[in-house]
């Protein structure tokens, strides 16, 4: 019994029981219509598999996600990355540019960057839009 506990510990390190426990929780709130928690408990997951080299746990989060945002009337090829949702949470609190930066600890250029890749992949075009989307998902 306890051999059988330490095997699992050690193919099961923290990082992939997190990202799993993440993707359960991200398929638990989309079964339940909550569409917008879901597409960002999945990025949560989907970020912690790439970085565990998961390709079996990134493919789970990305269905979940995409399936999602397919509920929400998006593209269910959307997929935004962590960092695309952390800026556009800052734009939807009516930060700036440059707050969002000094607040992520980038430069102004990379969260324009990352502000036109979230309009790009959304089909949207203002922070207006944006925050209508992302209070229809939350």
């Amino acid at each position: 019994m306890i051999l059988t506990l330490l095997i699992l510990l050690t193919l099961n390190p923290a990082s992939d029981s997190t990202a799993w426990h993440l993707w359960e929780k991200a398929d638990s709130l989309y079964r339940n219509e909550r569409f917008g928690e879901a597409v960002s408990t999945a990025a949560e997951a989907d970020a912690l598999f790439r970085k565990d080299g998961d390709k079996e746990g990134q493919a789970e989060a990305l269905s979940t996600e995409a399936t999602a945002w397919f509920s929400l009337g998006a593209s269910p090829s959307v997929h935004l990355s962590s960092r695309e949702l952390e800026v556009a949470r800052f734009c939807c609190d009516g930060l700036t540019a440059k707050e969002i930066a000094q607040r992520l600890q980038i430069s102004v250029r990379t969260v324009e960057t990352h502000k036109n890749n979230i309009f790009r992949k959304l089909g949207i075009t203002t922070t207006v839009d944006l925050v209508r989307l992302m209070g229809k998902i939350q």
